[in-house]
């Protein structure tokens, strides 16, 4: 046990480190959970009682440091969840159970001596103080949990009615985040019951149980976060609920006066839509559409929500998907070809067309238009997705410009193969591809050029055409690999293969 623990701490300083040196916009986000992990650590540094000699007083001071656990999670929720959060002297409540939990045990520990010390702690199952201690924990981690749970719902409602965008995936996993920690906590609530039965080597089993998942927890911690440094977009807290704005306009103007006002806005933002297309923006806001039509952010919000009866997030993007039938549909729009279409695990529909790039997921359909990303400067020709999840797209773009291979991580990051040949496809199109995970080999077909090979690992190019090669032409437009692991290709002087050693 003692080793886990000071794994454990060893990583949760380490990460707790890296999260307060680093520089970032969320810097005190990345503080309160800096905090929650030292906490964490000072919490397991009891188990290190066997290494080091700590006195009685220490360990049972250091262990009530769990009483501050909760409270720096439940702060750090807020802090991602609203973009304006500050702390206040107000927040100092949540240090009331550790104190508290600290005065109980004066008269009858902190000031007594040693002897009455080992005698207190010898009997502590039956001791008040310990008792009503335990019971204050798990009061506690119901109390936060329940409010931790009940901001993301808030949030997630204010998002839905506000915003755009990927971020309901990011409160979506702090749910699921929350969610982990509260079996951790659950399980932390059986192991005490046992301690105080006639079965506590059971709570021993268990507490090595805690300190494993523990770990894990904060190892997917850095998983998802740290390899998603834009993973969170903060809401701003000002933002209310369209349920609560209805409870407080209910003394409305006129009934004639104001339908007249609704009709007017709803034809302003209908108008809108459909000639600025703002849409087409892959994070818009409400706050975005009301400073361009000139409505009050509040009101807008209740036309949508209320009298339209559909989150901002769903008006969006039912304007999305009925512009992406329309460039399917328009056969009149000669530039306007499918160049690829793929649905990858996730059930995400990606198409390619020479309008730009669409991606259609749970009906919803997304513009690709992110600056940052090549699917916003070249089209999707092919995809292709990995056992590890990563997205393989060949791009195509008639001036060249970031045409290639480009891979997609299941943390969203981006990266172009041959990144330093940037123009080994500005010319000629890639007609077809395929990945040999297997062989960890990626082949092409290149028009007007002929079979490359590419080893991933090794980064290592091989071209094969008519002059090197008995490759027939160097227009290839279909590549394979059979079960045998031979690759075939459809040229336009036949079909060749290649037995691979």
């Amino acid at each position: 046990m003692a080793t886990i623990a000071v794994v454990t701490i060893s990583i949760s300083l380490f990460l707790s480190l890296f999260l307060i040196s680093v520089k970032t916009a969320h810097k005190l986000s990345n503080r309160l959970f800096a905090l929650f992990l030292i906490l964490t650590a000072i919490d397991n540094s009891v188990n290190l009682s066997y290494l080091f000699e700590i006195p009685l007083t220490g360990r049972i001071f250091i262990s009530s440091f769990f009483f501050l656990q909760l409270p720096a999670f439940y702060l750090y929720v807020l802090s991602v969840c609203y973009s304006d959060f500050k702390l206040k002297p107000a927040h100092l409540i949540h240090i009331i159970p550790f104190l508290l939990a600290n005065l109980i045990l004066l008269p009858r520990f902190y000031s007594v001596d040693l002897a009455s010390k080992i005698s207190f702690l010898a009997k502590g199952r039956s001791m008040l103080e310990v008792q009503f201690n335990h019971i204050l924990m798990h009061v506690q981690c119901a109390f936060y949990i329940a409010a931790a749970f009940m901001i993301l719902r808030k949030a997630k409602k204010i998002y839905l009615e506000n915003y755009t965008g990927a971020s309901l995936e990011s409160l979506n996993w702090l749910f699921q985040f929350t969610v982990a920690l509260s079996i951790f906590f659950a399980i932390a609530l059986l192991k005490n019951i046992f301690k105080f039965t006639d079965y506590p080597n059971i709570s021993d089993w268990l507490k090595v149980g805690l300190i494993l998942s523990e770990l894990t927890i904060i190892f997917w911690y850095l998983y998802k976060a740290l390899n998603n440094p834009n993973l969170f977009r903060n809401i701003d807290s000002k933002l209310k609920l369209v349920s609560d704005i209805i409870l407080e306009d209910k003394n409305f103007s006129p009934l004639v006066v104001y339908e007249k006002e609704h009709c007017s806005a709803l034809l302003a933002l209908k108008q809108y839509m459909v000639e600025e297309k703002p849409f087409l923006n892959p994070s818009l806001t409400i706050q975005e559409v009301s400073k361009d039509i000139k409505i009050p952010v509040r009101e807008l919000s209740v036309l949508i929500n209320h009298h339209l009866e559909q989150h901002f997030y769903d008006f969006v993007n039912n304007y999305r998907i009925a512009y992406a039938m329309d460039i399917l549909k328009d056969a009149s729009k000669n530039k306007v070809t499918v160049l690829g279409v793929f649905v990858d695990s996730k059930d995400r529909t990606w198409i390619g067309t020479f309008e730009g790039n669409v991606v259609i997921e749970k009906g919803k359909t997304t513009a690709l238009n992110d600056k940052s990303s090549p699917l916003s400067k070249a089209y999707i020709s092919k995809m292709w997705e990995d056992k590890k999840g990563n997205l393989w797209f060949s791009l195509y773009n008639e001036k060249g410009a970031a045409a290639g291979m480009y891979m997609l991580s299941p943390e969203g990051k981006w990266e172009r193969l041959w990144n330093d040949n940037p123009t080994m496809f500005a010319g000629n199109s890639i007609n077809d591809f395929f990945l040999d995970e297997e062989k960890n080999t990626l082949w092409l077909s290149q028009n007007n050029v002929g079979v490359i090979r590419y080893d991933i690992g090794g980064k290592k190019t091989e071209t094969y055409t008519t002059e090197n090669s008995n490759v027939p032409s160097v227009n290839i437009e279909r590549i394979t690999k059979d079960k045998d692991g031979a690759i075939w290709a459809a040229t336009f002087a036949g079909i060749i293969k290649t037995a691979l050693k």
